[in-house]
């Protein structure tokens, strides 16, 4: 059992090793989500060109993607209004949750049936 008030949560790297972070040690944007949206963060996924992509899962189990585009913030929140926007029209994708420097999105794997599909 921890201390009241002392949170933790694992932060996975791509080399396998698990860590656990502090508030007290958040240094960069990754950590920095992991405590904020209290995450698991795994490997970094491959195929984007323009965003640091990660695989996570929240305190719930959901299977997450955390998204820190590399452009400005102002382009971030777009990115999320326009997510936002879209929410509940079908859309693949779905925001999460968003701050000035990361996006965390439901995870869409290859094969996996759309809630609307019978």
């Amino acid at each position: 059992m921890r201390p009241e008030g002392e949170l933790r949560y694992g932060v996975s790297f791509p080399s396998g090793a698990v860590t656990m972070a502090s508030v007290s040690d958040v240094d960069d944007p990754v950590r920095s989500a992991a405590v904020q949206w209290r995450l698991t963060v795994g490997e970094r996924l491959t195929g984007g060109t323009s965003s640091a992509v990660y695989a996570a899962s929240d305190e719930f189990g959901r299977d997450l993607v955390l998204k820190l585009p590399k452009s400005s913030a102002g382009d971030t929140a777009a990115e999320a209004a326009a997510l936002a926007a879209w929410s509940g029209t079908g859309a693949t994708v779905t925001l999460i949750a968003a701050t000035d420097d990361a996006l965390l999105l439901t995870r869409i794997r290859p094969g996996t049936p759309m809630p609307w599909q019978p």
